[in-house]
């Protein structure tokens, strides 16, 4: 709800669009994320370059460590933890 990831108690810098994509992909966990969806949810209406999308990816992995964000070559992306879902 506030936009922000937490680790053991500590703030994860994220910017809006990679907290965006990592709600995107949590929220399909298990499933398959097309680029297309992506580019449709993150850059609506506006021409982005596919490297925008490996940068907001690279920094995930960064943070999460490399296998949590699952790469489907050529199609597109999968979150890689099992997510729980709580009720607010």
């Amino acid at each position: 709800r506030e936009g922000r990831l937490i680790r053991q108690g500590e703030d994860l810098a994220l910017g809006a669009r990679t907290l965006d994509l990592l709600t995107l992909l949590v929220h399909n966990a298990g499933k398959l994320v097309t680029k297309e969806q992506i580019f449709a949810t993150l850059w609506p209406q506006v021409v982005v370059e596919e490297n925008n999308l490996h940068v907001q990816i690279s920094m995930l992995r960064k943070l999460l460590g490399n296998d949590k964000i699952v790469t489907l070559s050529g199609k597109g992306y999968r979150f890689g933890l099992p997510v729980k879902r709580y009720p607010y």
